[in-house]
């Protein structure tokens, strides 16, 4: 009590808390400032801190005397620095992937500044990184893969990382944060799980669940408008021509490799929408993001001959590049315009083209016999664009379709190449390259003349409607059933007015007139026009056929 003698231990222990000012010879840390009469010594921050230095911890200013009526000054906890609570890879980890992404967690929300943080390898050197996430989890993607077996250092730099609470000090850091990790070998030389054995002789995936494979790619159909990802074969396959070499990788609207690469994939192998497959997880929308690039290299295409001995034949070329070497006519068309697709097929010996079964055949053996070897005779070829009605068509030999390289029903194609795949309940080929095309069924200039007194025709209109479908679409209102003159969807089942392809009505009319008078006929009958009380696509004198037919 103001005496010199020193506290012995037991006393010490005693004390919870102690102030000594002025002259004092017993205080915490320093004194606190000297008071005067008209002064006291008060509690720093209304009395919410404790530093145990009573220098820092009390100052000096007017009397200002409480009681228990004086309200409560509440406290809040005491602020700590923001620090790396954790990262993905962890200080000292081996192995890790080249192509890994770096994850830096915080112990609370920060916000991040200019360069805070840096990414050194021995070998690679300085990377540079995207960042995604915050305010608490950060993901660095590196601009370029590391290289193999590295040692590699991250620092997260103090003074460029603040936290966003506004209780401070502290604000900043207290230091910087450093952590280390050392990559794999080279992987690609590492055993891995060959398509082939993940196909399996069988119409499903013989393998399931997580593995990984390598392969060249073969086919890179990825984006978000194509078929989403990329085939993969083994470079050499295993000779079984019961199994296939290779396999389809989702990739969703990512763009992660070229035809040519040869690339080691991590993800799960399953069966997605019946085509063998791997996904990021077991969901056909989750993509695989585990790709390492291992260099280059290529795949001879196998040659596959029509008719197929089975309609399970194809499943041992699932995802494998292949030719069809021989002749093939084009024998159906109907979903070129919306889809891209055609069916390519071999006819019976001696015939053009394949034929209807009955239309050669009584119903009976022979019509069923003749519509199993049509159906082992065709594939479909597909131009790998998810998106319908596309404004430029793929034509068999590779470039735009267009009236000056457009193609008929019983013209050729011969080498068609590309992968073999699954989808839509169909086996198809998406293209890689061009094939050999022959025209032998040119159009004719006119048609064949018979005898008789009066040529009659017929035709379809596709559609040809004066009124616009969806009348409340066109003024961006909401959609009214009821103005969806042509059908419930709207601007898709009319072909005319209110088409998504500018003046589309004047092209439809434009052609169906040139196709009329084309036929050179004495009466045509003429469907799929509009059947609108008060419009009439023949007798109307602006729009109609009959005043385009007479101008």
């Amino acid at each position: 009590n103001g005496g010199s003698t020193p506290c012995s231990a037991a006393q010490l222990a005693q004390i919870v808390d102690l102030v000594g000012w002025d002259g004092a010879n017993f205080y915490e840390g320093a004194p606190a400032p000297a008071t005067t009469n008209m002064t006291a010594a008060l509690r720093a921050v209304g009395g919410c801190t404790e530093t145990d230095n009573n220098s820092s911890d009390f100052s000096v200013g007017a009397p200002t005397p409480r009681n228990t009526t004086s309200p409560l000054n509440a406290c809040s906890a005491a602020d700590t620095a923001p620090a790396v609570s954790s990262t993905v890879p962890a200080d000292g980890a081996a192995d890790v992937l080249i192509n890994s992404n770096i994850d830096v967690t915080f112990s609370e929300p920060v916000d991040v500044s200019g360069s805070w943080f840096s990414i050194s390898c021995a070998v690679s050197g300085a990377h540079t990184a995207a960042v995604s996430g915050g305010p608490t989890a950060f993901t660095l993607n590196p601009d370029a893969d590391f290289a193999n077996t590295e040692n590699c250092t991250v620092v997260v730099s103090a003074a460029q990382v603040t936290d966003q609470d506004t209780n401070d000090p502290p604000d900043a850091m207290a230091a910087d944060h450093t952590f280390s990790f050392t990559t794999a070998g080279n992987v690609c030389t590492t055993t891995y799980t060959p398509a082939y054995q993940i196909q399996g002789s069988g119409m499903s995936a013989a393998i399931t669940g997580n593995v990984t494979t390598q392969g060249v790619v073969v086919g890179d159909f990825e984006g978000s408008a194509a078929a989403q990802g990329f085939y993969l074969q083994d470079a050499t396959g295993d000779a079984n021509p019961a199994t296939s070499d290779g396999i389809f990788v989702f990739t969703g609207s990512a763009n992660a490799v070229n035809v040519g690469d040869v690339v080691r994939v991590t993800g799960f192998a399953r069966e997605r929408f019946n085509q063998t497959a791997l996904n990021g997880s077991n969901s056909n929308t989750a993509p695989v993001t585990n790709i390492i690039n291992c260099g280059t290299g290529t795949v001879a295409a196998t040659d596959v001959t029509l008719p197929f001995a089975s309609a399970t034949e194809p499943e041992r070329f699932e995802g494998m590049l292949v030719r069809f070497p021989q002749p093939l006519v084009i024998a159906e068309y109907f979903n070129y315009e919306r889809f891209g697709e055609l069916v390519i097929a071999l006819p019976l010996p001696g015939e053009p083209r394949p034929f209807t079964p009955t239309a050669i055949e009584e119903p009976g053996a022979a019509a069923q016999a003749r519509a199993l070897t049509n159906t082992l005779s065709r594939i479909t070829l597909d131009d790998a664009v998810s998106a319908q009605n596309p404004s430029i068509l793929r034509h068999p030999n590779g470039a735009p379709f267009s009236l000056d390289n457009r193609f008929r029903g019983g013209d050729t194609v011969q080498n068609a190449i590309g992968v073999l795949g699954f989808d839509f309940s169909l086996y198809r080929i998406f293209p890689t390259g061009p094939a050999d095309y022959t025209a032998v069924n040119p159009r004719p200039a006119a048609p064949e003349l018979v005898s008789g007194t009066l040529r009659v025709a017929a035709m379809n209109t596709l559609n040809f409607f004066l009124s616009p479908d969806n009348i409340q679409e066109a003024s961006n209102a909401p959609d009214n059933p009821a103005d969806n003159i042509c059908g419930p969807i709207p601007s898709l089942e009319c072909r005319g007015w209110d088409g998504d392809q500018p003046l589309e009505l004047q092209r439809q009319r434009d052609k169906l007139l040139a196709a009329i008078a084309g036929l050179d006929a004495d009466v045509v009958g003429l469907n799929e026009l509009e059947n609108t009380i008060n419009v009439e696509p023949l007798g109307d004198p602006t729009n109609g056929v009959v005043a385009g037919l007479n101008a």
